[in-house]
């Protein structure tokens, strides 16, 4: 729920915090300053497969049947996206990433696409990243690239499609993805406004599977399938150095 989400954003948000207190320079891309962004960040599945749906029980009794030609897949999802960097040398960084929360859509693929949107869930993934610049902290573009992790923590999941939930024999429904953790793979590009404004372009790449439950009531049914989504994040952004 969203007190747990609450906790991850106030951990990240103390870290930031620490590391706006490390003493330093003020200058753009140098070591000790820091940069704060803001901007358009969209969340592109690049694989969008699953395995089959599994009915792991009905009523507490266990059938592990898997329904062949079903799956899921995600929507597209548009956030607004902020990060905060520190510069330990005129080359090396670390990176706090983040978004506002928006809920994406969960639909059926396969022989239940008609169905189309079946769920939706807040994914909360805040990434911690080490990244390196390339060049003098003088050039107007400066190209990067960076390694991470990231925790991805879903919550209020729900099955939002009637007709569904009624194609299992029941009335209502739960949506639960599994929290993970994922390697992220960064690449990017700033460009230098004014010393203290710039411009920047970054993509984000995470191999990520999430393992989903269908729970059905007054049935009991639970359904199980795990869908590959291997996100790239495409990010637009202004930037402040101070």
């Amino acid at each position: 729920m969203y007190i747990r989400s609450l906790r991850i954003i106030a951990f990240f948000g103390a870290l930031l915090v620490s590391l706006v207190s490390i003493e330093g320079t003020a200058h753009a891309q140098t070591a000790g300053s820091n940069v704060l962004t803001f901007g358009w960040m969209q969340l592109r599945p690049t694989t969008n497969d699953s395995t089959p749906y599994r009915i792991q029980s009905i009523g507490g009794q266990t059938i592990n049947q898997t329904l062949p030609n079903t799956g899921v897949d995600l929507d597209k999802i548009n956030y607004l996206g902020f990060t905060f960097e520190h510069y330990f040398t005129d080359q090396v960084a670390v990176e706090l990433v983040g978004v506002i929360p928006r809920r994406g859509q969960v639909r059926a693929t396969e022989s239940l696409s008609s169905f189309g949107v079946i769920g939706k869930s807040y994914g909360i993934s805040p990434i911690a990243l080490a990244k390196y610049h390339f060049g003098s902290s003088s050039l107007k573009f400066r190209p990067y690239v960076g390694m991470g992790i990231s925790y991805n923590h879903f919550t209020d999941g729900e099955v939002v499609n009637n007709q569904f939930i009624q194609h299992f024999g029941s009335q209502s429904a739960s949506l639960s993805v599994k929290d993970t953790w994922s390697p992220v793979f960064d690449i990017g590009v700033d460009y230098q406004i004014t010393q203290r404004w710039s411009l920047g372009l970054n993509l984000i790449y995470m191999p990520l599977k999430a393992d989903s439950t269908i729970t059905t009531s007054p049935s009991n049914t639970v359904v199980k399938t795990t869908a590959t989504i291997n996100p790239l994040f495409v990010y637009l952004n202004i930037g402040y150095h101070f």
